[in-house]
């Protein structure tokens, strides 16, 4: 099952000047991380941003539930985002355009916003840029559950950007429901921003991340900085160098799942997951027996091509790898999913939808188990199918 690499659309990326990132060097640096920890970050959390040309509706339940419990909704785009941000304070409302959404705004609203000496300092170092209606922010920032994100913005083409997106956050939330205990050492793969091995870290004593984009792991540092976390992150190669640091008692890593045309490998870090949106999992979970401690535990996202006949593509090949390698693994099943953006693409490799997950794998006598999703989540994906199937 193939397909030409021209059936869907390649970013253009590149290599920008003067980035935001080494503009907070020196003692501007301190002062930068003081004005984002003292915003209110998390009240603005609580508001989804619109559902622009997607699926209408969605995960609205799910998106009501956390708004009401003040967790964040801002990775759950709802067709009722204005009726949300009505409830919104008028400063909760000018953060959440500013810093999440990243609108351009009059320089008086960054002064009331963050301070003049603030945003005279921002602009100097062009941290804010000029813009049809005022100045808009080279950065985003975030809050999940008690940690604070910096991220690159959307609207950026930075080769390596490092955006902060919902598979993240719904990482962040699965590790947070686990009953996970204390360990000794932690190791996250790949951690982008930071957002799961910051969230997970109070969990452990040793905190040590890999990654093989040296943005992802610049930005990791600054976020850990932010929120005064003590780890270790290197530019490494996970599956070639993992076993080289040792044994943990607990893996994670929000894996690249998607599957993109070929030519992405090099610019899409954070999503390409190789062959048919398995391969680096399957690699990983290849070498993970030499990195996981003997009663340890791993999680790692996941997503599973359902082929038009619905056979699934994942499943067999875990079940293979349980066997052979003595692990036990259950797959914790989270939702279905589609992209508009790649369904030529998806469709000529015959493929009707995409089931997203979350591995929980431990040495064993290699059984694999499937965890289905909640009744809610699979009645939403029934009809989000039926309105994707007539959107062409």
């Amino acid at each position: 099952m193939s397909a030409s690499p021209s059936a869907a659309p390649r970013e253009s990326f590149v290599v920008e000047k003067n980035d935001w990132l080494d503009q907070l060097a020196g003692p501007f640096r301190a002062e930068f991380l003081a004005t984002i920890r003292d915003l209110p970050i998390r009240s603005a959390r609580r508001f989804p941003p619109p559902k622009l040309g997607r699926i209408p509706f969605g995960h609205e339940l799910r998106v009501l539930r956390r708004f009401t419990a003040g967790e964040s909704t801002l990775f759950d785009p709802s067709a009722f985002s204005a009726l949300y941000r009505r409830s919104a304070s008028s400063r909760d409302q000018l953060l959440h355009r500013a810093l999440i959404q990243s609108e351009s705004l009059p320089r008086a609203d960054w002064d009331a916003l963050i301070g003049s000496g603030a945003t005279r300092a921002w602009i100097d170092r062009e941290l804010l840029r000029e813009s049809e209606g005022g100045l808009w922010c080279r950065f985003c920032v975030y809050s999940i559950g008690e940690v604070t994100l910096i991220g690159d913005t959307e609207r950026t083409k930075l080769l390596r950007r490092v955006l902060v997106g919902q598979d993240s956050f719904m990482m962040a939330e699965f590790m947070r429901e686990m009953r996970l205990g204390h360990h000794r050492r932690y190791l996250d793969v790949g951690p982008g921003s930071g957002v799961v091995l910051l969230s997970v870290s109070p969990h452990a004593d040793e905190r040590v991340g890999l990654d093989i984009n040296p943005r992802a792991v610049a930005v990791t540092r600054l976020n850990a900085e932010l929120n005064g976390i003590q780890v270790a992150v290197h530019l490494e190669d996970a599956i070639a160098n993992g076993p080289s640091h040792g044994l943990f008692d607990l893996v994670t890593w929000n894996t690249p799942f998607v599957l993109l045309p070929p030519e992405c490998k090099d610019t899409h870090y954070d999503g390409y997951g190789g062959e048919m949106g398995m391969e680096v999992l399957l690699n990983f979970i290849r070498v993970l027996p030499r990195m996981l401690a003997k009663g340890g535990r791993a999680f790692l996202a996941a997503a599973a091509p359902i082929l038009r006949s619905g056979e699934n593509l994942l499943e067999p090949e875990l079940s293979k790898l349980a066997t052979a390698l003595g692990l036990d693994i259950v797959e914790h099943i989270t939702q279905s999913y589609w992209h508009d953006i790649y369904r030529e693409f998806h469709e000529a490799q015959q493929i009707r939808r995409f089931e997203h997950s979350f591995l929980e794998l431990r040495h064993g006598a290699g059984r694999f188990e499937r965890a289905e999703a909640p009744w809610a989540s699979r009645l939403s994906d029934r009809a989000r199918g039926l309105v994707f199937a007539i959107r062409k």
